[in-house]
C-alpha cells in the first residue's frame, strides 16, 4: 500500500501517482526475483543478486573445476601407465626370447644353416621391439621421455635413431603426487648407445679384392656408386667426371679413376698403368707426377 510521507505538506496529484507507481514496480521486481528462485532453485542467479555470495560461488566453482581436471588427469594417467606397463611386458618376453634364442646356439649342435634359421627370428624380435618403442596412446609415445608427438625411433642407415629427450612428461595430478607419465626409450632399453673408443683401429684395410657390397655407404641397400669429380692441375686446372656405377670392388674403383686421369691428361701420373692409383691403410692413394 502506498502512502504520502508527512513531511509533504501538500502533494500534487502527479507525484502521488508516481510514488505509487514506483512502490508497485520494486514490488513486482520483489516478487519477480523471488518467482526467478524459486523455479531455479537458486539464490544467486547474477552476480547483481548478491556480489559477495556471487564471489564465493566463483572460487568454490573455481575449486571443483580444478578437483574434477585432477581426477580427468588421474584417470588418463592410470590409463597410460597401464599401456606402458603392457609395453615393458612386451620388451621383456621379446628379450628373454632373444637371450634363449642365443643361448640355445652356444655349443656343437648348431650349424650355418641353423644359425641363419634362428636369424630370422631374432630380426622379427627386434621388428617387434622397434614397434614396441614406437607404440602410443591418443597420440602420446609414451617411450619418448617429454616429446610425446612423434615417434621417438627411426631407422637410420641400417640401424635405429633415437629422437626423443627428457626423462618424462610430467602432469598434473595433485600436490602430493609428482612423477612423469611417460619414460624414455633409453630408462626402458638402453637406446642411446654408450660407445667405449679403444686405442686400437678394428677397420680393416682397403684392398683391391675388398667389395663395395662390404664398405660402409650407399652400398648397403645393394644401390651402386654415383660419381665422383677429379681436378687435374696443370697450370689451367681441368674438372674430369667418373663413374663409378659398374664398380665392384675396390680395385674397380682405382682403375675407373687412374684411366679417366690418363686419358685427360698422359703426364698427370708418374708410372705406368695401372700402378698409378694405389690403397693406403683405408685411402686410395695416387702416383701424381711432379710438377
Amino acid at each position: 500500500m502506498s502512502s504520502i510521507p508527512a513531511t509533504y505538506g501538500r502533494v500534487p496529484t502527479l507525484l502521488v501517482s508516481q510514488i505509487s507507481s514506483t512502490n508497485i514496480a520494486s514490488t513486482s521486481v520483489a516478487l519477480l526475483k523471488l518467482q526467478e528462485q524459486l523455479a531455479t532453485a537458486r539464490r544467486v542467479n547474477r552476480p547483481s543478486d548478491d556480489a559477495i555470495a556471487a564471489a564465493m560461488i566463483s572460487t568454490l566453482d573455481l575449486s571443483l573445476e580444478h578437483d574434477a581436471q585432477i581426477q580427468r588427469n588421474l584417470g588418463h594417467a592410470s590409463t597410460v601407465l597401464s599401456t606402458l606397463d603392457a609395453s615393458l611386458e612386451d620388451l621383456s618376453t621379446a628379450l628373454l626370447e632373444a637371450k634363449t634364442i642365443a643361448s640355445s646356439q652356444i655349443g656343437a649342435g648348431s650349424d650355418a644353416s641353423i644359425r641363419a634359421a634362428e636369424s630370422e627370428i631374432i630380426g622379427s624380435l627386434i621388428d617387434s621391439v622397434y614397434a614396441t618403442l614406437n607404440r602410443d596412446i591418443t597420440g602420446i609415445h609414451y617411450f619418448g621421455g617429454d616429446k610425446t608427438g612423434s615417434r621417438p625411433l627411426e631407422t637410420f642407415f641400417g640401424g635405429y635413431r633415437y629422437g626423443g629427450s627428457g626423462a618424462g612428461l610430467p602432469t598434473e595430478l595433485g600436490a602430493e603426487i609428482n612423477f612423469p607419465i611417460t619414460i624414455s626409450a633409453d630408462q626402458a632399453t638402453g637406446a642411446l648407445s654408450a660407445r667405449q673408443q679403444g686405442t686400437v683401429d678394428l677397420d680393416p684395410v682397403l684392398t683391391a679384392n675388398t667389395r663395395i657390397h662390404d664398405l660402409r655407404g650407399p652400398a648397403e641397400n645393394n644401390l651402386p656408386l654415383g660419381s665422383v669429380e677429379v681436378t687435374i692441375d696443370n697450370g689451367t686446372p681441368v674438372v674430369i667426371t667418373v663413374d663409378l656405377s659398374g664398380a665392384d670392388t675396390a680395385g674397380d674403383v682405382a682403375d675407373a679413376i687412374e684411366s679417366a686421369i690418363l686419358t685427360q691428361d698422359a703426364g698427370a701420373l708418374a708410372g705406368a698403368y695401372p700402378t698409378n692409383v694405389g690403397f693406403s691403410a683405408e685411402q686410395f692413394s695416387l702416383n701424381v707426377a711432379a710438377g
